[in-house]
């Protein structure tokens, strides 16, 4: 009985132990897979986010690559645009040029026709028609034979055609009334006095060197012709200051804005030298009437231009 029960006790124990050893094997096991289960979790998380970084970073280099070659695009665009731009600024060039040159062609065409129409203008032939105070004397057309005026002396001993006589001497007044005191230089020219002047003025230049061709040539650009000067009208007059009270220019200046108020022009002014025939004179006056006289002064006009139209 005895052998029996500790038979019975020893297999229980050995049936215990073997148990208890089942038991933390078990236990182990499970702590074992516990442990174990995250890890992979996490690897796969790992992994998925290995890929996807991955993928982000293909996808970043495409865009790179996206990016570089439309940049490649833009350039070739903005080279081709450049090409474009400067072909057009070479047309606009080339055009720019070609209108230079046209408006250069123009203007010296216009020059051209301009000279053109002075010099057929200076040559026009004025046939006098009875109106003496419209009458034209230069080169072209000398004084006619049947020309026939009266003189009226002044104080000064000079004479002008009396049929001027009252108008100059108002002008003269007035230009005195504002404190300009003007000199009459010079009116009516016989022939004699003309050929005169024109000798004194070729002898002049012979003395500074020129040649009797040359000096001749010059005097004409200041002196006309006997015959064809209109001081031997009558009816011009070369006004200066009376040298005391009044400068030259002084008179000049006043004549300009004033001589056509009492019919008297400007003959020859600047720039019409070439239809004139003569230089510019501040001096030199010539009565045409006070119609005459305000219309050439306002349109700028000579009188052979005035005439003409």
């Amino acid at each position: 009985m005895n052998q029996k029960l500790k038979r019975i006790i020893r297999t229980s124990a050995i049936v215990i132990v073997l148990l208890t050893f089942y038991i933390i094997f078990a236990v182990n096991q499970g702590d074992k897979s516990a442990k174990n289960y995250p890890n992979d979790i996490n690897t796969e998380n790992k992994t998925i986010t290995n890929q996807s970084s991955e993928k982000d970073t293909s996808i970043f280099e495409l865009s790179e690559q996206q990016d570089t070659d439309t940049h490649s695009q833009n350039d070739a665009k903005n080279k081709n645009t450049d090409s474009e731009f400067s072909s057009d600024s070479q047309t606009d060039k080339n055009t720019d040029t070609n209108k230079k040159e046209d408006s250069e062609t123009d203007s010296e065409h216009k020059n051209n026709t301009d000279t053109d129409a002075e010099n057929a203008l200076a040559e026009m032939i004025f046939p006098y028609n009875g109106e003496w105070n419209l009458i034209v004397v230069n080169k072209y057309n000398p004084i006619p034979e049947e020309y026939e005026f009266e003189l009226t002396e002044m104080k000064n001993g000079k004479q002008v055609d009396s049929r001027i006589y009252d108008s100059l001497q108002e002008m003269l007044n007035a230009a005195a009334a504002e404190g300009i005191y003007a000199d009459i230089g010079e009116a009516y020219r016989t022939t004699e006095e003309q050929e005169a002047i024109m000798d004194e003025y070729i002898n002049g230049y012979i003395e500074q060197g020129y040649t009797e061709e040359q000096a001749a040539a010059e005097a004409k650009n200041w002196v006309a012709l006997p015959g064809t000067s209109e001081h031997q009208l009558g009816l011009a007059l070369d006004i200066n200051g009376d040298g005391i009270t009044t400068s030259d220019q002084a008179v000049y200046d006043w004549l300009a804005q004033n001589a056509y108020l009492y019919g008297f022009i400007l003959r020859y002014p600047y720039g019409k030298e070439e239809i004139t025939g003569i230089d510019y004179e501040a001096w030199h006056y010539r009565y045409v009437g006070e119609t005459a006289a305000r219309e050439i002064y306002f349109s700028g006009l000579c009188l052979e231009e005035y005439l003409s139209q």
